[in-house]
């Protein structure tokens, strides 16, 4: 279950980390960017972390003939699976790269590819924005914030420190470590001699703020 938190808890939260929820010196403007750079650098951790596809979305696309890039969403991150839907089931696409790129061509048009990836930090533009901690490990962007504001105020940040440190050994320790992708490069080219023939896709490449769809290449170089 999603543990919301609005930017407006977490200002205060912060406030009373660093204890300064009464001083007119640390402004809400201050503290409310600095949440929200502190989401994009605990971003990484929170994703590996919390469930499977628990910072994940879906979009699908549909090829267009000869068409070999589309444009990726505007707040993609990283790839996390790509699969072709064929009905009611999906055939997940390899993913290949420069040197095996002359084995493959555009696809034939039609083909719907459904690409699940991680979003990019969200960033809380209002009061009544949320967050998901999960499970309380929003506590983690909370005190890297009242650091800095301690920090600035040229005061002793150990205890606050200690406490990240330990925030961050709870998050580590539950993390999963499926991360979607293989640790190796798998090269499947003969997986299905039929797929040239079908004008099925069969692999996927990232390129920029693209994707490429390919099927099997009819007549190799």
């Amino acid at each position: 279950m999603a543990r919301l938190v609005t930017r407006a808890q977490l200002v205060a939260r912060v406030r009373q980390r660093a204890d300064v929820q009464n001083d007119p010196h640390v402004d809400a403007a201050e503290v409310i960017d600095l949440i929200n750079e502190k989401i994009t650098r605990v971003w990484d951790l929170l994703v590996m972390a919390a469930p499977p596809d628990y910072y994940t979305t879906d979009l699908e696309y549909t090829t267009a003939s000869a068409q070999e890039t589309y444009d990726l969403p505007p707040d993609f991150y990283k790839v996390r699976r790509v699969w072709q839907v064929l009905g009611t089931r999906v055939k997940p696409l390899d993913y290949v790269d420069d040197s095996q790129r002359h084995f493959y061509e555009p696809p034939t048009g039609g083909e719907t590819a459904r690409l699940r990836y991680i979003q990019c930090a969200p960033t809380l533009d209002d009061d009544a924005d949320t967050f998901d901690g999960v499970n309380g490990w929003e506590e983690l962007i909370v005190l890297d914030a009242a650091i800095d504001i301690v920090n600035k105020q040229e005061r002793n940040p150990a205890a606050l420190l200690e406490r990240r440190a330990g925030e961050e050994r709870r998050i580590q320790g539950m993390a999963f470590r499926d991360a979607g992708a293989p640790g190796k490069i798998r090269r499947k080219m003969l997986e299905d001699p039929y797929t040239a023939w079908t004008g099925q896709l069969v692999a996927y490449m990232p390129l920029g703020q693209t994707i490429g769809f390919y099927r099997r290449a009819t007549d190799w170089p």
